[in-house]
């Protein structure tokens, strides 16, 4: 069996499902990689499970191909999901801290009080037929008002006695509150994943959401504290992930993706192929209007002909595109986007569009971001495997739940490096 150190990633995708095993190093942000596989995805359709045995089978066969890469027996995986129809929910919660006569009190905040504070609001947040999948601690506000002048730290952004922090576990206070985001996936679509995968005869440790996996390999710290969007665009959604004060401002999940933009070019250009449509799509089409020239020739089974590119740009391109940054100005509810936004990051079929970037950067009158030397950070163990950009969701998964430790039942927090090395030490149903 895989080593307690390394870790089995199984990201399901639409069109593959890509597995490695591997560790990470927290403390110097680096990938250690045992084994990579990718094999064709079967039994999925629009993101979601339509064939429940196809779809084990060749979960067991990316497993089996790790496993004699590895000659090891693996048993348990951590799965990355696409979070199509996932829904976000902004909640926070506060505790009091009280003598034993019922008086205020000032102490150290424990990682006991994070849990409490945490679980206080989960129950206030209960959402009927779904299943809790992650949560994300955003900040935490410590109400310092009674404080000893000899515990208040001169660099904390102080506001009217509070001071918003992300790891407060040793810190003093008299009142702990924590601004969080839930993450619920509908019932169904979770029972049948991990039913998959209990086919398939592997336990299921983790489920972990795309975008959170992405924005743990692509963004670094700087990215995360000065205001960076994740544009995260899949086959039928897209993922749009805020980082602004090194913490998640905003989360969002449209139903938008590569396949729609496919779908608009089969119809608009009358193609019946959707590998033609694919092709124009990533390959002849500039999405940078300057660089729209010339033209597109499509050939039938008895005649061809041309397509200026402009016109499909402007006609069947353009239109969709603006339906997702509709969609982020309508939906996506982040306070203060626009005045915060500095950089965007690009991933999924967003990177591989040609101009698309720059499309992107007139919509939002920002830079964007290639975060190409991501990959520099993986280091591969064993000659045989070879690795790609295509594995940076397993890669971001495998960091994200070494880095956060597994809480009792599969309940993971984002939060600090600092936070999962002091809470590490002190919670005993930490496994």
């Amino acid at each position: 069996m895989i080593g307690d150190n390394f870790k089995c990633i199984i990201d399901v995708g639409n069109t593959e499902i890509r597995g490695i095993v591997g560790t990470y190093l927290p403390e110097k942000d680096e990938y250690k990689i045992l084994a990579a596989t990718s094999v064709e995805t079967d039994g999925m359709e629009g993101g979601d499970i339509v064939n429940l045995k196809a779809l084990s089978n060749k979960v067991k066969e990316c497993v089996k191909i790790l496993s004699e890469e590895i000659d090891a027996l693996i048993l348990s995986v951590d799965v990355v999901i696409n979070a199509k129809g996932v829904k976000y929910y902004k909640k926070n919660a506060k505790i009091m801290f009280y003598d034993k006569d019922g008086k205020p009190l000032v102490r150290q905040v424990t990682a006991e009080d994070v849990l409490k504070v945490i679980e206080k609001a989960k129950k206030e947040n209960f959402v009927e037929n779904t299943v809790l999948v992650d949560v994300l601690v955003s900040s935490f506000i410590l109400n310092d008002s009674d404080m000893p002048k000899e515990y208040k730290d001169d660099s904390q952004d102080l506001d009217e006695g509070k001071s918003c922090i992300e790891s407060p576990i040793g810190m003093h206070c008299s009142s702990l509150k924590a601004y969080i985001i839930f993450a619920f996936m509908d019932y169904l679509r979770y029972k049948n994943i991990t039913t998959v995968f209990k086919t398939a005869g592997l336990s299921l440790k983790n489920l972990i959401l795309q975008p959170i996996a992405l924005s743990k390999f692509l963004l670094n710290k700087d990215d995360k504290k000065y205001g960076t969007l994740l544009f995260h665009m899949g086959d039928c959604s897209s993922d749009f992930v805020f980082w602004n004060s090194s913490k998640i401002k905003c989360i969002e999940n449209f139903k938008v993706g590569g396949r729609h933009f496919t779908s608009d070019l089969m119809t608009g250009l009358k193609i019946g192929s959707k590998k033609l449509a694919e092709d124009i799509k990533i390959n002849q089409l500039d999405y940078n209007e300057e660089k729209s020239g010339g033209t597109i020739v499509i050939k039938d089974e008895n005649s061809s002909r041309s397509v200026k590119k402009k016109a499909v740009l402007e006609e069947i391109v353009f239109p969709r595109a603006e339906d997702i940054f509709e969609k982020v100005e309508n939906d996506f509810i982040c306070p203060n986007l626009k005045e915060e936004l500095r950089f965007i990051v690009l991933a999924g079929e967003s990177s591989k569009l040609k101009g698309f970037k720059n499309l992107v950067e007139r919509e939002f009158g920002v830079a964007v971001k290639r975060n190409d030397w991501a990959m520099d950070k993986v280091e591969i163990l064993n000659n045989n495997s070879n690795i790609s950009s295509k594995f940076h969701t397993a890669l971001g998964a495998l960091g994200y739940i070494v880095e956060k430790g597994e809480l009792e039942g599969n309940v993971n927090i984002a939060l600090s490096n600092n936070f999962f090395k002091n809470i590490l030490n002190k919670i005993k149903f930490w496994r």
